[in-house]
């Protein structure tokens, strides 16, 4: 197994802290944990690597190196900035952490896309936490919803749900609905990613055909587009992936 890049024991102690930080499930997923039910869930193989610290710069490509310096304000390149679109410290660790997550899937799967936007290729971060997911087979795109596993509010919900996914999660018991709800953001989030025809339009117009799978089949609000999609609830995560096939 890919020892992380860089994964120093001290740095990882201080960002778990006593109980604060939740298992990494960087070798669970890089060891093929849940490959057989993607692959019976979204009919292609996927591989996934994680990665819980920045990557360092000396490994970046020239693209990317170029990008980064556009994060960090030195350059034209645009990226994550803070107010007044001064330099993001939290988003360039974010956007170094997803760069790591790239590498070790690289390393471990072989030449991949240079930019995350690549078809086959999709990275989430959230927590503290990158996934970068590749599919090695033939598909019209790939996309990884990735949050930390808190309830979302229902105040949240005109903004990624449609109306009968509303109506569904309103009826649900109020200890599950927030769950719900973040395992349904986490699906359009993967959606989107993976519809490289979605024009920036609303999660809201992602349809499910069953708001209660966890594995399941959605389309785009057009109905034009189709998509299968996977949900899990990792320690301290929640993680969805979808696909739409050629």
């Amino acid at each position: 197994m890919i020892p992380d890049i860089p994964y120093p024991p001290a740095r990882l102690a201080s960002l778990r802290g006593p109980k604060a930080f939740p298992p990494y499930p960087g070798p669970y997923l890089e060891e093929g944990g849940l490959e057989g039910e993607w692959l019976l869930a979204l009919g292609a193989n996927v591989k996934a690597a994680a990665a819980c610290a920045p990557l360092s710069i000396d490994l970046l490509s020239p693209e990317e190196l170029a990008a980064f310096r556009g994060l960090c304000g030195l350059g034209a390149a645009g990226g994550k900035s803070g107010p007044r679109g001064q330099p993001d410290p939290a988003g360039q660790r974010a956007w170094l952490t997803e760069r790591a997550a790239l590498y070790r899937l690289r390393k471990s799967r072989g030449p991949l896309p240079e930019s995350p936007s690549g078809k086959s290729v999709s990275v989430g971060f959230a927590g503290g936490l990158a996934i970068a997911v590749a599919c090695t087979d033939a598909a019209a795109g790939l996309g990884v919803g990735l949050a930390c596993d808190r309830p979302v509010p229902s105040c949240m919900a005109p903004f990624f749900l449609s109306a009968r996914e509303a109506e569904w999660a309103a009826m649900r018991a109020d200890e599950s609905a927030g769950s719900d709800r973040l395992r349904l953001w986490t699906i359009k989030a993967a959606l989107a990613k993976a519809d490289s025809e979605s024009g920036g339009g609303p999660l809201s117009g992602y349809r499910l055909a069953d708001p209660g799978a966890r594995r399941g089949k959605a389309e785009s609000g057009d109905g034009k587009r189709f998509f299968r999609y996977v949900s899990h609830k990792l320690a301290g995560w929640r993680l969805s992936l979808a696909i739409r096939k050629s």
